[in-house]
């Protein structure tokens, strides 16, 4: 066991860590084989996030299927092999809690190496909900539970689907009982908690209201032809005017010639350069009151 926790630690960032050491199988992901960031770029700053001190709180406004409940385990285990603090991840239903532990932590336990160093020779440390590793405690919490979410503190909490978490009855709302868990923990900077979710209802949404709070930052992609960089947005999305028949869109057609138009110099950019766009993409803060330990993203289906 102190071969463990005296070995030097690696000095790489955790989106480092993550690419070096995080081998997805079929049953994870449609790309087997070794994780990268270059399928989806606008996730590393987000990681590397979570190795900053004076970062408190990461929001992720997202589309669905953009890789963000992957990102949340890859994280986890970066936590689990790198630091020595207790993690829970909170999700809307004690389904989904099951649903994740499966599909992203245990499918994980063989295949990522530096883990095993981690994982004890007790088999009722591991459960499918309620982890226990040589350097931490994991809980996949799910459903709202009240009591669980406030037995114990925490340093990294992850909320995943923020928005279709219900409140509890006559107590604060689940975000609020999270973040609370943590406190332990903020003299020393080492609190953290990640929120990310689909928003549901304009105004009503608690992942839009905390992305509002935070930086909201923007992700910026390269015209291939201009080179100028731009958020993109629905409202530049272009297709053919023949592809109406008798007064109603050809949706088949409308996909076939569909192509974005680009904010500056008005070229049109079809969707083979989404990837290089993708790659050569940055995060640009809109706004500039936010406190510095709040940065939050949106990341669009786009």
């Amino acid at each position: 066991l102190s071969q463990i926790f005296f070995r030097p630690k690696e000095e790489i960032s955790p989106s480092d860590w993550i690419e070096k050491h995080i081998r997805l199988n079929h049953r994870q992901s449609v790309h087997a084989g070794m994780y990268s960031f270059s399928r989806t770029p606008y996730l590393k700053q987000i990681a590397d996030d979570c190795a900053n001190p004076n970062i408190r709180q990461i929001s992720i406004m997202k589309s669905a299927q953009c890789g963000v409940s992957q990102l949340i385990s890859n994280i986890i285990f970066y936590y689990v092999c790198n630091r020595t603090l207790p993690i829970a991840i909170i999700l809307p239903s004690q389904a989904l809690a099951q649903q994740f532990s499966e599909r992203n932590i245990h499918n994980c336990l063989d295949t990522c190496e530096p883990l095993q160093d981690f994982i004890t020779d007790r088999l009722d440390d591991i459960k499918r909900t309620d982890l226990s590793f040589r350097s931490c405690n994991l809980k996949i919490i799910g459903g709202g539970s009240a009591t669980k979410l406030s037995s114990n503190p925490i340093a990294l909490v992850c909320i995943d689907e923020c928005d279709k978490l219900e409140s509890f009855l006559r107590e604060a709302t689940p975000i609020e009982l999270a973040i609370d868990r943590t406190l332990s923990f903020k003299e020393t900077k080492q609190d953290k908690v990640i929120l990310s979710s689909t928003p549901t209802l304009h105004k009503s949404s608690e992942i839009e209201k905390h992305f509002l709070e935070g930086s909201q930052s923007k992700y910026h992609v390269p015209c291939p032809h201009c080179k100028f960089h731009q958020e993109l947005v629905m409202e530049n999305i272009k297709w053919s005017e023949n592809c109406k028949e008798d007064g109603e869109w050809n949706l088949k057609k409308v996909e076939d010639t569909a192509y974005y138009q680009c904010a500056n110099c008005g070229k049109s950019i079809e969707e083979k350069y989404k990837a290089k766009m993708n790659s050569l993409g940055k995060w640009v803060a809109t706004n500039p009151s936010a406190p510095k330990d709040l940065p939050s993203y949106h990341i669009s289906g786009l």
